[in-house]
């Protein structure tokens, strides 16, 4: 109790400790400031590994410039100095609370990354391999020589897709290479003898061998072209953008936009070959063929697809010859049916649950490491856009005055039958100081004994129940819409941190009622035609408690439609004004007193570099 008391004395005395950074260390990017003082964009000597308050690094503001943005009063519009800093001169606009916190707890990040040499050499031999004709073969031992060929070489990420356990490549290897082309050669020699009766069989054997010579010379032209596919592909870029808005302090939001990118690259690096080789596959695939493999809009499930797959077989045979209902069941590999997308999206969630360890582990360090920030992120790769939200920050996209959401809020009245679930599951986690059942109306004491409508946690109807004594406490869910609350405490359900945050006075922690998993939405980019008007508009939850999602959509398209194509900044103006309707004043008050952050990002940039 007197900790949390020291804890809100510090805030309100506007204490500005060092947030503890990341074990990481991104690649190509310093971080960090001259000790605990607010900074612009320095490099820390003093070995500390926090972090210290700053504002986005493609803002470029001097101390005295992140100092001027934390003015309350005038609650100033923050914009890039230099739009090119942002990828795609995307707009970009931020303003303080009006008093909310000391500083702004909203982050953002934007970087454009390229992976290069991802491929090598041997991989690009193994997916062009993947996506050559099967060859007509007369026996398994050339089947499995020409396998052992392939994959020599190789790393050994890349011999365990082309099959565990190969051996290398040798002389003994080739001498079965050249026997199973003569006795290809033999075969079409033979044949050529029985169809003519013997009479022709060496014009035959002629022929024969003309049209294998044929294929091979279209065999070797295909490969060349794909080799030069390969190469122009080395480069595969990942264009990012992000937005974390905290609470409880800037701490959390400033790990996540300091290190949830580098995190992202680095599980997407290691799955690149194998997306690569995915890729490849779904492109030579017929339109018929990729349109059932690969969603338009929103990603497939491998495990339908693959329930369906299971069905049709055990209608044609329910059991294998011989087999036993109570003999072993057979392994079955889906990898398959895994799509590029659903890679992309494992990389993703993997990350964003990374990214909330490491903000534990940050807690374990530092005493002063608390709070917690949701997370959205918009990731344009592979020709898909990728939309990851955790939290109650939003994405919609903009497109002739009229908004297509593309994220979806969490919030305590979003989440109910997850959080009302996880409190009839686990109960010991409320210390009976609440309810898991939801009443039409709060119960009195008056109540019990009574009958009242009620939900349990697993319904999704109202019944009759009779109120009991431990029905009086209080529920899981308090208040609604911006009021609701879980636990009486916190108003998102999903994002990263508060890993020490509990009831007030009490020991319930909170911390496992929330989840650090992302929605992803995907997007397909190559099947759509933008133009420059069409946008997507990111932004925390400061704005959307405003304006709405089509109130956005028409600012925006207004603010374009008044700017020339040619000018850099039309996005930057229009993220402006959006924060001009969202800050303004309505009867001498702020219409918010939060922190807004906003991107807006031009879709057509993506679909024409692509």
């Amino acid at each position: 109790m007197l900790n949390r008391l020291k804890n809100a004395m510090a805030t309100l005395a506007g204490d500005v400790p060092d947030y503890p950074a990341s074990d990481r260390r991104p690649r190509g990017r310093l971080r960090g400031s001259n000790g605990g003082e607010i900074r612009g964009d320095h490099k820390r000597t003093d070995g500390d590994d926090r972090l210290p308050y700053s504002r986005p690094h493609f803002l470029h503001l001097s101390v005295d410039e992140v100092t001027a943005s934390g003015d309350k009063t005038s609650r100033p519009i923050i914009l890039p100095r230099d739009v090119t800093k942002v990828p795609w001169c995307a707009g970009y606009a931020e303003v303080i609370n009006a008093g909310k916190s000391e500083l702004n707890e909203d982050q953002a990040r934007a970087e454009r990354i390229i992976l290069k040499n991802v491929l090598s050499k041997s991989s690009k031999i193994n997916k062009l391999n993947d996506t050559k004709p099967v060859k007509e073969v007369t026996s398994s031992q050339t089947v499995g020589t020409e396998s052992n060929v392939i994959t020599s070489g190789c790393s050994n990420h890349d011999k365990g897709e082309a099959g565990t356990g190969s051996p290398a490549f040798n002389s003994d290897s080739s001498n079965e290479v050249e026997k199973a082309k003569e006795t290809k050669q033999l075969n079409a020699s033979t044949i050529g003898e029985e169809a003519s009766d013997g009479k022709n069989g060496i014009h035959n054997e002629m022929n024969s061998n003309d049209k294998l010579e044929v294929i091979e010379n279209e065999e070797d032209t295909r490969r060349k072209q794909e080799e030069e596919k390969f190469q122009e592909d080395d480069q595969v870029t990942m264009t990012y953008f992000g937005i974390f808005d905290g609470h409880a302090g800037y701490g959390a939001a400033l790990m996540a936009a300091a290190s949830l990118h580098d995190i992202i690259t680095d599980n997407l690096l290691s799955i690149i070959d194998l997306l690569s080789s995915k890729k490849a596959k779904e492109n030579s695939q017929s339109p018929v063929e990729s349109t059932n493999s690969s969603s338009v809009g929103l990603y497939n499930c491998c495990i339908c697809k693959c329930h369906n797959h299971q069905m049709m077989q055990s209608n044609r045979a329910p059991f294998a010859p011989g087999a036993s209902v109570g003999g072993p069941v057979p392994s079955i590999d889906k990898t398959s049916n895994i799509t590029a997308e659903e890679l992309v999206i494992g990389a993703i969630e993997k990350s964003f649950s990374r990214m909330d360890r490491t903000i534990e582990d940050a807690r374990r360090r530092h005493s002063d490491a608390v709070g917690g920030c949701t997370a959205l992120t918009a990731i344009f790769f592979m020709g898909r856009l990728y939309i990851a939200n955790a939290g109650d920050c939003r994405a919609v996209i903009c497109r002739d005055g009229k908004a297509v959401p593309v994220s979806f809020d969490f919030t305590p009245e979003t989440e109910r039958k997850r959080i009302y679930m996880l409190a009839n599951l686990f109960p010991h986690l409320l210390q009976n100081e609440f309810t898991d059942r939801e009443f039409v109306r709060r119960p009195t004491r008056k109540d019990v004994g009574k009958k009242l409508l009620c939900r349990e946690a697993w319904m999704s109807g109202w019944s009759l129940h009779t109120v009991k004594v431990e029905d009086l406490r209080v529920p899981v869910i308090t208040g609604e819409g911006k009021r609701a609350r879980l636990l009486s405490t916190i108003g998102v359900t999903r994002g990263f941190g508060d890993h020490n945050l509990r009831l007030y006075d009490s020991d319930i922690r909170i911390k496992p009622f929330l989840s650090s998993v992302p929605d992803v939405k995907v997007i397909d980019m190559n099947n759509s035609a933008y133009n420059e008007n069409d946008v997507l508009v990111m932004a925390s939850d400061g704005l959307w408690d405003v304006i709405s999602s089509d109130h956005a959509a028409i600012v925006v398209q207004s603010s374009l439609s008044t700017a020339e194509i040619s000018n850099p900044k039309r996005y930057t103006l229009a993220a402006q004004d959006l924060l001009l309707h969202a800050r303004g004043m309505r009867q001498n008050q702020w219409k918010t007193i939060d922190d807004i952050t906003v991107f807006v990002i031009p879709l057509y940039c993506y679909v024409s570099s692509n």
